[in-house]
Order: C-alpha cells, then structure tokens, then sequence
C-alpha cells in the first residue's frame, strides 16, 4: 500500500521570512511573534524526517521551507512482499528487454574532400578548402530537449567564436593548422553547465566536421525559502503494480 500527500503554502508569510533571524528561536524554530505560533524549520530536514512528521501531525502547522520540499511525498509500508509478487516483479525487466531503447547521441561525421571535386575549383579555391574546415553540431537542453539559442560555441584559445541560432545550430569555420594546435571546443549556455569536448580530425583530407546533437545539463536553480501554514493534502490510498494488475485486495 503506498500512501501520498501533499505540501503547500497557499499565502507566504513575509513578515514570518523577514523577520526570522530577529524572532525567539525555539528547539524547532522560532517563536513567530506577529502570528503568537512557533514555526518550525523543516528546511534542514530530509525528507524522511518531513514524512515521519506530517504522519504524526495534520493540523494547524507554520513551517519555514525551501520551495523544491514543497512537493508530494509517496510513503510506504514495510510489509514484506509476497513471493509470486517478487517473482514477477524480477522478471518484468527480462521480458521488456529489447523492446526500449536509450537516447544516444548523433555520431560524429567527418567528410572529406573527392578529387573530382577539387579539381573543379581553382588552385586558390583548392588550397583554401584544404586548409580550412567546416565545425557543425546543434546544441540542445538535455531535459526538454529544445534547441538553445544564442549559446556561445568556440575554440579554447582561439578568437574562433559563434552563437547558435534559434534552434541551436552552429557553424563555423577553422584552418587546419589553428586546429592541431587548439583542439579542445568549448560551449557556453545561460543557465547551463559548460560543456568541452575535443575534435579529432581523421585525416588532413577533412572538410567537414559534423558533431551531430550536444546536450547540455541545466545548472541547478538555488532554492527560495518560503515561510507561512502549510496545506497538507493526502491522496488516496494507492495499490501496488501487481495488485492493481491483478485485482487483488489488499
């Protein structure tokens, strides 16, 4: 049986935040003076220790949180399960083995220049487009995967730079020789964690260089702190998988 409940603070107190390092500290808190209540500091609590309270507490209750502890909390018993139901629950991973598949990531390319193809330029054309080559990849958010605009894509060392346009391309252009000496592309997002990675040329004859999808992680927000009476909320009772699958009552 898994049990779930919610926690909100519908109206922040303000005056509660503001003055929280001024107001009497108690051995949970403080001593609210505006509201004549204590209010109790679970921003330092695990989670566990949140849900090991609100089981024994749903009433009245002023509480100083972090925004991302404001949130639903799944708790569950500790009978031991039955044996078919650990049988089944082992061998569902096997069955559905092969039938998914992980997200991974374009392979690079690298495309080199045909003789027929350079013989149609001109010497100048030819050594141009042998000295040089083209760096494509497009850069996208790990989570939601949407494209990153304006992220600054370069060369470490270089004045090589670009930004990617609206759906996180980018291309740019480098000489070979730069290249063998500054070899490391680095990428900088807004809000993104900065992402490096080294470009190996297979051989000199390469004049493109596609480094396919790049996702970038999203640096963590820091969490608001929020203080004001909590809202608890519990769900219904919720069944376990097999339980449900198999109409058993519990």
């Amino acid at each position: 049986m898994k049990q779930t409940f919610h926690l909100s603070i519908p109206t922040p107190c303000d005056k509660g935040k503001k003055n929280w390092n001024q107001s009497p500290q108690t051995s949970k808190g403080i001593f609210c003076q505006h509201c004549s209540t204590e209010v109790i500091d679970f921003s330092q609590k695990t989670p566990q220790e949140i849900k090991d309270f609100f089981k024994k507490n749903k009433g009245h209750v002023c509480g100083k949180f972090y925004t991302d502890q404001l949130t639903t909390y799944k708790i569950t018993d500790n009978k031991p399960k039955p044996v078919r139901t650990w049988i089944l629950g082992s061998l569902l991973p096997l069955l559905l083995t092969g039938k998914t598949q992980a997200k991974t990531l374009t392979p690079v390319q690298q495309v080199s220049y045909s003789p027929e193809i350079l013989s149609k330029h001109s010497p100048e054309t030819r050594k141009s487009l042998a000295d040089s080559v083209e760096i494509i990849g497009r850069i996208l958010s790990k989570n939601e995967s949407y494209g990153i605009f304006n992220a600054k894509v370069g060369l470490r060392g270089t004045n090589v730079a670009v930004h990617t346009d609206n759906s996180g391309r980018f291309v740019f252009k480098v000489s070979k020789d730069e290249l063998s000496q500054h070899d490391t592309l680095y990428i900088e997002g807004s809000f993104y964690e900065e992402y490096t990675r080294t470009i190996n040329l297979e051989n000199k004859d390469v004049m493109s260089y596609n480094m396919g999808d790049i996702f970038l992680e999203k640096l963590p927000e820091p969490p608001a702190v929020v203080v004001g009476t909590i809202q608890y909320y519990p769900a219904k009772q919720q069944k376990g998988f097999w339980k449900r699958l198999f109409g058993k009552k519990e």
